[in-house]
């Protein structure tokens, strides 16, 4: 499963390049270590609502993967060694929601030409809508999975890896999709220095 994980994306947390700030949380089981990185509190995973669409951004460290989309534990001997195998790239989810439960793909459609339109748009081209903005860097999604709902759920779902940088000198981010579907433009979701130190860190 790694393996073809691997092959996908090859996704390194810029966060790692910044000192632990005062207050980071620190974990020792990696349960409580995911549920916290998912907490909406933290600001780690993000959201904005434009009327019936929910677009949400998750920030993923290595542990995050490993431990949520790969399974494997934490005591694995291996851990270590998966681990560093992701260090390459920022990782992040991205999610586009109906919340009137209706397929992303499908909502506010003029004709059916628009369902493959769409289709072909975020599978293909939306990699290219994608942005790391810190300081005077832009960085470009380098790979980008999408998954979509396909009318089972109202959810369309992006897998993204950016470019990796020297963020050393950077205190904060903006993680930016241009909406070209539904004319939103712009959506921006900030990553504050205080957001950066909530970064939870995993003691193995």
């Amino acid at each position: 499963m790694l393996k073809r994980f691997k092959k996908i994306m090859y996704l390194f947390p810029f966060f790692a390049l910044l000192s632990c700030g005062k207050g980071t949380e620190v974990f020792y089981d990696g349960e409580s270590y995911a549920a916290y990185a998912k907490d909406t509190s933290n600001a780690i995973r993000q959201s904005i609502t434009v009327g019936e669409n929910q677009y949400s951004v998750q920030y993923k460290t290595p542990e995050y993967i490993l431990l949520e989309e790969q399974h494997i534990s934490q005591d694995d001997t291996l851990f270590n060694t998966y681990k560093k195998e992701l260090e390459e790239n920022f990782f992040f989810t991205f999610r586009i929601e109906n919340l009137a439960g209706i397929d992303p793909l499908k909502y506010m459609m003029n004709d059916a030409s628009d369902y493959d339109a769409r289709l072909r748009y975020f599978s293909f081209q939306a990699q290219h809508d994608f942005f790391l903005l810190a300081g005077n860097d832009t960085l470009k999604c380098v790979n980008m999975i999408f998954e979509g709902s396909y009318g089972i759920s109202p959810t369309n779902t992006f897998l993204l890896a950016f470019e990796k940088v020297d963020f050393a000198k950077h205190k904060a981010f903006r993680f930016v999709f241009f909406d070209r579907v539904f004319g939103n433009g712009a959506m921006q979701f900030n990553y504050t220095k205080e957001t950066i130190q909530n970064i939870p860190q995993l003691i193995l």
